[in-house]
C-alpha cells in the first residue's frame, strides 16, 4: 500500500479541518451565526477530503 503526495496533503486537511471544527464551536459566543456557518463549510471540506483519502487506490492489485 502506497500513498501519494496528495493523500499525505489530503489526511493533514483533514486533521486541520477536525481541528477548526472543534476550535470554532468552543470559541467565544460572538458571531455564532458566523461560526455556525464557518463549521458547516469545514465540515463539508472535511468530509469530501476524507472520502477522497478512502478511494486510494492500492498499486499493484
Amino acid at each position: 500500500m502506497t500513498f501519494s503526495f496528495l493523500d499525505l496533503v489530503l489526511f493533514a486537511g483533514f486533521i486541520q479541518g477536525i481541528f477548526l471544527i472543534f476550535s470554532l464551536q468552543f470559541t467565544s459566543r460572538k458571531n455564532r451565526e458566523a461560526n455556525k456557518l464557518l463549521i458547516f463549510i469545514i465540515g463539508l471540506a472535511t468530509f469530501i477530503f476524507a472520502g477522497k483519502m478512502a478511494t486510494f487506490q492500492i498499486k499493484g492489485l
